[in-house]
């Protein structure tokens, strides 16, 4: 229970961040979708090298939407996941 409650609140204050970081820039739309692709291309990356880490992150329902709304720090939201 406690790790769920620390993920969440991990999750949005990473969500809080993106969204103000996002206010800043000219075009947000382009800015988010960039980060969105960045995100999943990390976990892209962490589910094939999951034989070489030991860590096994995988693609599922939950782990995409997180890595893509919040981009990179998403994907490292969800390997710290797997890790605890």
């Amino acid at each position: 229970m406690f790790k769920i409650v620390i993920l969440v609140l991990v999750a949005l204050i990473a969500l809080f961040f993106l969204f103000m970081a996002l206010k800043k820039k000219k075009k947000p739309v382009r800015a988010f979708f960039a980060s969105a692709l960045l995100g999943i291309g990390a976990l892209l990356i962490l589910h094939l090298m999951a034989d070489i880490t030991g860590v096994p992150v995988e693609l599922d329902a939950v782990s995409l939407p997180v890595s893509a709304i919040l981009g990179l720090p998403g994907a490292v939201l969800v390997l710290v996941s797997y890790l605890i």
